[in-house]
């Protein structure tokens, strides 16, 4: 399941954005799936931005460092997506009210 980011800026990719298309083939995927993959996406870009854009040689290399700066733009459009594909299969504040169906996910899903 992959969303449909062709065409469109970083800048407009915000979590909660009703831009991203979410593909209905969500077999086996519950509610920490999505979590999961935030998650891990947050913690490659902080681990990057620690380690290789702070690092004292993109100071020395310019067009090192501009290359860094745009694979974490690109990194964060991708965790914003995944955000948004997570808000998607997210139950709606009606939803919640009228199935009683508090932190609760669309799709196949374990039960807690």
């Amino acid at each position: 399941m992959k969303p449909n980011l062709e065409g469109m800026d970083p800048d407009d990719i915000q979590a909660g954005s009703d831009k991203v298309e979410v593909d209905e083939d969500t077999r086996g995927l519950d509610a920490f799936s999505y979590y999961e993959v935030v998650d891990r996406a947050d913690s490659i870009q902080q681990m990057f931005s620690t380690l290789i854009e702070a690092h004292p040689v993109l100071d020395a290399h310019p067009e090192l460092a501009e290359q860094a700066e745009a694979l974490l733009e690109s990194m964060h459009a991708f965790y914003c997506a995944a955000v948004n594909l997570m808000d998607a299969q997210s139950p709606s504040e009606d939803d919640v009210e009228e199935n009683g169906e508090e932190n609760s996910y669309k799709g196949n899903q374990t039960s807690e």
